[in-house]
């Protein structure tokens, strides 16, 4: 999922799971501001990488995220993960197609996407995808290769930038 120009300077891919506390805290506290910044801007193109820990929620919220994705809105639908991954049976079936209904997505289509699995291989290659890079943790990021923290994402930006 991407934002941003293909041909951008630098590539940074984010790994971020929704049920991973300081990728919620990014999402909310620093995401924006960097997408103004780098993003908007030209300088970045922007990849989410879905890196869900192994239990059955988490891996559907990843799923249901795929499937707002084929309505581009993708975006959208991770900040409404974010925004009731604290809520009891946040992550239910039921729960997300309401999601996307809030959203005004296609609910059949949606909840066929879910239903069927459509994604399922997705996140599994993400999961070899990060793992073959020597991602360990969320969020982490890659920087045109480079694996860097949260705090080291904006000033490994900008050292690639500089002149």
């Amino acid at each position: 999922f991407e934002l941003g120009d293909k041909d951008a300077p630098i590539t940074v891919e984010i790994f971020s799971s929704y049920t991973c506390s300081h990728c919620k805290n990014f999402a909310e506290t620093n995401e924006k501001a960097f997408i103004e910044a780098y993003v908007e801007t030209g300088k970045v193109l922007y990849r989410y990488i879905n890196l869900p820990s192994p239990d059955d929620l988490s891996l559907a919220a990843a799923e249901a995220s795929y499937c707002a994705a084929d309505q581009n809105r993708f975006f959208d639908y991770k900040q409404s993960l974010y925004n009731n991954v604290t809520n009891q049976n946040g992550f239910a079936t039921e729960n997300l197609i309401r999601y996307a209904a809030e959203l005004r997505l296609d609910e059949n289509q949606f909840a066929n996407c879910l239903e069927s699995d459509t994604y399922a291989q997705s996140y599994l290659d993400d999961r070899a995808h990060a793992s073959a890079i020597g991602i360990q943790y969320t969020p982490s990021f890659s920087v045109n290769g480079r694996i860097v923290m949260a705090p080291e994402l904006e000033n490994t930006v900008e050292e690639l930038l500089a002149p």
